[in-house]
């Protein structure tokens, strides 16, 4: 889902908003037509940089929140490597150019990596027929001052917490 996610919303990006604006700016350096092969490579690469980086790491946690915020900052870092370059390297490449370019990677990122790890979530849930998985109780050391350490403090920490929702040890 993701390749189909990024190439729609890069294609209306690229059609219909940035299209006379990158003419105007970087004319001067745009082919006249299109290397089919390595704008490909790029998007397939992308793509897997998304699901391996963002979207598998979001699905373990179970956080769509993870994916939006890891698929944000790929989005930075990689379009940022790649602008910051330019205006290094590059003579007049424009700064305009530069920052809506790193603002576009955020949203693209972070919007592809949402929607892959929505219907990621969503077919694991159909093959595997959970709609939710349990989740483990959460540790309650965090509820003290000083760390837990040694199995007594840990079995005292046990008999506070199950006293505490109700169960005795013979339970």
């Amino acid at each position: 889902m993701a390749l189909p996610a990024f190439l729609v919303i890069d294609f209306i990006w690229l059609r219909f908003v940035a299209r006379s604006s990158y003419q105007a700016q970087l004319g001067h350096l745009m082919r006249t037509n299109v290397n089919w092969a390595a704008a490909m490579a790029f998007y397939l690469l992308f793509v897997v940089g998304i699901v391996v980086l963002v979207v598998w790491p979001a699905a373990k946690r179970r956080s769509l929140a993870q994916a939006l915020l890891r698929g944000a900052l790929l989005g930075l870092v990689s379009c940022a490597a790649y602008d910051l370059a330019n205006l290094a390297v590059l003579e007049g490449f424009p700064l305009a150019v530069a920052l809506v370019d790193v603002g576009l990677g955020v949203f693209l990122c972070a919007s592809v990596s949402a929607i892959t790890y929505r219907v990621a979530r969503r077919w694991i849930w159909q093959v595997t027929g959970k709609a939710k998985q349990v989740r483990p109780p959460p540790r309650q050391d965090h509820l003290l001052i000083f760390p837990v350490r040694g199995e007594t403090a840990k079995r005292k920490l046990q008999n506070k917490a199950r006293e505490a929702s109700g169960l005795s040890l013979n339970d």
